[in-house]
């Protein structure tokens, strides 16, 4: 999946669609009345809509398509075949999760009416960044510690050992 969005997208991470064009609004019109569909070189996902949206799921077919076509073309294949539908659903996740660093990297507007600078931007994306992280850290040590999983041996510590 990350080398189909590295080829098609030219970019490394979910972050690197911050600066991403999307599709204009004359283009999803034109689409609506039944004109052109997204490019299939560079497709432009339709980031104020839905992951379900006509234009969407049109880019969505293109993915599909294209990564089916790629893991044919994988001899042995890495995984047990998977079906149409389950590269679909896959593709919309990781649609909401470019949408979302998207929608971040976007300029606020301030308190005073201000929109924000390039830096402000960076420094929010980074804080957040890190929040995320932290919370996945977090998460991460729970389940280690109830599943007995840390550096003790795979026992669990005693209150007493604390």
């Amino acid at each position: 999946m990350r080398n189909l969005f590295k080829q098609v997208f030219n970019v490394e991470r979910d972050e690197d669609f911050g600066s991403f064009a999307p599709a204009t609004a004359k283009q999803l019109e034109e689409f609506s009345l039944g004109g052109d569909g997204p490019n299939h070189n560079y497709p432009q996902w339709d980031m104020s809509g839905a992951p379900t949206s006509p234009w969407n799921e049109a880019i969505v077919d293109i993915l599909t398509d294209r990564l089916i076509t790629e893991l044919e073309k994988i001899k042995p294949p890495p995984f047990p075949k998977k079906t149409r539908m389950y590269w679909e659903v896959v593709i919309r996740e990781k649609f909401c999760r470019i949408k979302r660093e998207w929608a971040q990297a976007q300029p606020h507007i301030m308190d005073m009416g201000q929109i924000e600078h390039a830096d402000e931007i960076e420094e929010r994306r980074i804080k957040y960044t890190n929040r995320r992280l932290k919370r996945t850290r977090v998460r991460e040590r729970r389940v280690r510690v109830r599943l007995g999983s840390l550096p003790n041996e795979g026992r669990l510590i005693t209150p007493k050992e604390i």
